[in-house]
C-alpha cells in the first residue's frame, strides 16, 4: 500500500511498480520492491520503521513497523534505500 500511496501524481502510464525475488541460499529469500513515487526524505527514511512515524499527512505510520517487527521475529531484515 505504502508504493501505491507514493504514486498518486503520477499518470497511470507513468507508475511503475517492480518487484523481484531471488534465493541467497537453502533458507533465505530477498525480496526488493522498487516504485516510481516521489521519494523519501532521508530525515523520514532514517526512522521509517519506528511507530507512528509516517511521510503521509494521514498516514498512521503503522504499516511498516509491524511489517519490520514480524520479519525480524522469523530472523530476517527490512531494509530501506531512498533512491
Amino acid at each position: 500500500m505504502n508504493v501505491v500511496d507514493a504514486m498518486p501524481e503520477i499518470d497511470a502510464r507513468g507508475q511503475k511498480l517492480n518487484l523481484n525475488s531471488h534465493e541467497l541460499d537453502d533458507k533465505s529469500v530477498c525480496i526488493s520492491v522498487t516504485d516510481a513515487g516521489c521519494g523519501l526524505a532521508p530525515a523520514v527514511a532514517a526512522h521509517i520503521f519506528e511507530p507512528f512515524v509516517t511521510s503521509k499527512p494521514a498516514g498512521l505510520g503503522l504499516r511498516l513497523s509491524i511489517c519490520h517487527s514480524i520479519i525480524e521475529a522469523h530472523s530476517g531484515t527490512l531494509e530501506v534505500f531512498p533512491l
